[in-house]
This record gives structure tokens, C-alpha cells and sequence, in this order.
């Protein structure tokens, strides 16, 4: 499972910033509100979307109901250009995508996640016109 994880760094894109935003997101070392807190760094640690929780890396990038909303729209988007509905479980968005043709997948995930934190350190919500690159 993380043999496939690390080496959808390699294979989903050449771009350095993008493989090294993946590298931090795989080994959870992406700033949080929950370590910036605990460090000492900032006064809270709620979430930066819907404010109710704490910014761990698992809320951000999944149980926050903003976020959850945003992956909705994402699956949606992906069930509609494959013709076909296909359900997701959280650790194949958020890690590795099994299907026998992944690359496609793993890549549109990869780049949410990285849109979710850019929104987070822009202090705006994730927007599905992401999808509009594609």
C-alpha cells in the first residue's frame, strides 16, 4: 500500500512543487493549526474552514463537512466524464487509488489535496472550478 502511495509521487507528476507537496502531505509533515497551536505559534487551532473542530491533517483533508462537500462535487465530476459511478473509500482519496487503472484517479486526488491546503493557507474555501483545469 505505501510502495504504491510514494511511487504515485513519482508517476503523477513532473512538476517539483507538486511531488513536493505530496512528499509533505505522505510523511504528515504539513503544517496544521493543531501543531502550529501546540507549538505555540498561533492563539487557535480551528479548523480553517469550518471553524469548528481542530485542524488535524485528517480533518482537513476529509472529515471537515466544507471538505467533505468539495470531494462530493470532485466524484460527481469524475463519475460524470467516465460515464460511470464509482464509489471511493476515504483511503483510496486519500492515498491510493486500487483500480486497475489508477493514474487518472490518483492524479485528480492529488491535486484536490493540494488545492484544499493552497485554500487553507489562502484563507479561502476549496472550489470545485478546480475541476476547470482538467
Amino acid at each position: 500500500f505505501w510502495l504504491d502511495a510514494c511511487q504515485n509521487i513519482k508517476s503523477n507528476s513532473i512538476s517539483t512543487s507538486h511531488r513536493t507537496f505530496q512528499i509533505r502531505y505522505y510523511n504528515r509533515i504539513l503544517a496544521t493549526k493543531e501543531k502550529l497551536y501546540k507549538m505555540g505559534i498561533i492563539e487557535n487551532n480551528n479548523c480553517s474552514f469550518c471553524k469548528e473542530e481542530v485542524e488535524t491533517l485528517a480533518h482537513m483533508f476529509w472529515e471537515c463537512k466544507i471538505i467533505q462537500s468539495f470531494w462530493t462535487k470532485i466524484i460527481v465530476w469524475i463519475s460524470s466524464i467516465t460515464d460511470t459511478k464509482i464509489v471511493f473509500k476515504p483511503h483510496e482519496i486519500l492515498f491510493h487509488c486500487p483500480l486497475k487503472d489508477p493514474l487518472p484517479y490518483n492524479f485528480v486526488f492529488s491535486l484536490a489535496r493540494e488545492h484544499i491546503y493552497f485554500c487553507r493557507n489562502k484563507k479561502i474555501l476549496p472550489i470545485s472550478s478546480i475541476l476547470l483545469i482538467f
